[in-house]
């Protein structure tokens, strides 16, 4: 939510664009986001896709950040549940229950209740000056393994399958990062 300007979409080729990225999210939340949005009657022409050089990999985050999803479970349920399910066997009788369902998000929920958040188009922007004390006070996790997760790769097959046959061109882009020996140096 932090790489693409909704703005100069518009400015330079003329599209209308909202970017639905999410802090920390990856390939599974992606899809089942993808699914959620092709559901509604104004569907996209185009969907531009950030993907890192270990998008692939086994990370135990992707599945726990779920729960993003879970509000959003008893209007989308059809498209949310094969994703979902990739986390737990009990989906259905955990989020039978609304109280669940938004158990996760109530902070987050409150806090923007009292801290709006001003987007533009989903854009946040940071503000600030990069300085080299400031990359050398990063923090770099790694929270995969370089170990490629069957469910990611169905997951990738899934969401270009299903943009294909939406008639959505999707475009994959690596955007630049910070990287490890930058910080050391």
């Amino acid at each position: 939510h932090r790489h693409y300007v909704p703005e100069v979409f518009k400015q330079e080729i003329g599209k209308i664009a909202f970017n639905a990225g999410a802090e920390g999210q990856q390939l599974l939340y992606h899809f089942g986001l993808l699914k959620m949005i092709l559901k509604k009657e104004s569907k996209p022409d185009l969907i531009i896709l950030n993907i890192d050089d270990y998008f692939l990999y086994d990370t135990p985050v992707a599945y726990d950040r779920l729960n993003d999803l879970h509000p959003y479970y008893g209007e989308y349920r059809d498209e949310l549940y094969p994703v979902l399910k990739l986390n737990s066997d009990f989906v259905d009788l955990k989020l039978f229950f609304k109280g669940y369902q938004t158990n996760s998000t109530l902070v987050h929920a409150l806090r923007y209740y009292a801290s709006p958040q001003t987007t533009l188009n989903g854009y946040r922007p940071l503000y600030g000056k990069v300085t080299k004390e400031s990359l050398n006070s990063m923090t770099i996790f790694k929270e995969h393994t370089e170990k490629i997760e069957g469910d990611f790769v169905w997951a990738l097959k899934e969401l270009i399958k299903t943009a294909k046959s939406n008639d959505v061109k999707l475009i994959f882009v690596t955007s630049p990062n910070v990287l490890e020996k930058d910080l050391k140096g």
